[in-house]
């Protein structure tokens, strides 16, 4: 039997509805792990395309025009136990707040204790560094991802060194690996007493977005207890749990159906699936999609 396009998807858009009641009233949760010693946490957000009605001035407008499309940040959180090969994953297009809020519960999920030590990783937006300090206190570090700080090392590159711009990235990078922040900053210092063009040059953007944040870069910590120094798994997230399927060409979405949809990917992404069918027994009219 063939199942019409537009019946899947109001069955879908039914499932994803209910999905994100189930996690807001927290009765569809990843299992709590026990006690673990170290977690790692991620947050970040990602752009997804929505739309939104513009305010009509007579009541009478034809609402297929009357539309906004604009872009959303998407903020995912993520967190795993040290060790562990699978992380939790959770989404919202809330404020940073409630992406916060997310993060405390996939970290609690991995299992966060009253001695776990927390490891944060994240881009230099500061909402992610004030998110972390106000929820886990002194239990998290936060860590600057490594492959962003080298970003703005390349770009700096190309006029501290301009004959051998890699073999100076390198040399910084491995100083960064060794907690030497300090010396990369005089580094760059040096070049800037020199350089004619000091406001356009990549070198000092670099130095400034690097001295207000030294305090965030212990990578040498970070490599000897075996964590992570790159936020690279948020990335993947995104592209697997949220772009996937809320990025896909020639989508544009009501802000509702976008945040069910969330709560129906991380289900999924999380393991999910079969505990929420299970759960969703009582409600009638609804068909299973693998």
């Amino acid at each position: 039997m063939d199942i019409a396009s537009s019946t899947t998807r109001l069955d879908v858009e039914k499932h994803a509805e209910i999905a994100r009641k189930m996690i807001d009233e927290e009765s569809l949760v990843v299992d709590s792990k026990n006690n673990a010693a170290v977690v790692i946490g991620e947050i970040d957000g990602c752009m997804i395309p929505v739309v939104t009605a513009k305010e009509s001035l007579n009541g009478h407008d034809d609402q297929r025009k009357n539309k906004n499309h604009e872009w959303k940040e998407a903020r995912l959180a993520l967190a795993r136990a040290q060790g562990a090969v699978e992380p939790i994953y959770a989404a919202t297009l809330g404020s940073v707040n409630d992406a916060g809020a997310k993060l405390a519960n996939v970290v609690k999920s991995a299992g966060e204790c009253e001695k776990t030590k927390i490891h944060c990783l994240g881009d230099g937006a500061p909402w992610i560094a004030d998110q972390v300090e106000m929820l886990f206190g002194n239990k998290a570090t936060f860590l600057l991802d490594f492959f962003h700080v080298s970003d703005y090392l390349a770009l700096a590159a190309t006029c501290c060194s301009p004959n051998k711009p890699r073999d100076w990235m390198h040399k910084q990078q491995e100083l960064l690996k060794n907690n030497m922040s300090l010396k990369v900053l005089q580094n760059i210092q040096d070049h800037l007493q020199i350089c004619e063009s000091k406001e356009d040059c990549p070198a000092a953007k670099c130095i400034s977005y690097l001295s207000k944040r030294t305090h965030q870069l212990d990578y040498q910590g970070a490599l000897n207890a075996g964590l992570p120094i790159g936020s690279g798994e948020i990335e993947s997230g995104h592209r697997s749990v949220i772009q996937a399927r809320l990025k896909i060409p020639g989508a544009w979405w009501n802000i509702d159906n976008a945040e069910n949809m969330l709560a129906l990917r991380t289900i999924r992404a999380n393991g999910l699936w079969d505990k929420y069918w299970a759960a969703i027994q009582p409600y009638s009219g609804l068909q299973a999609y693998g």
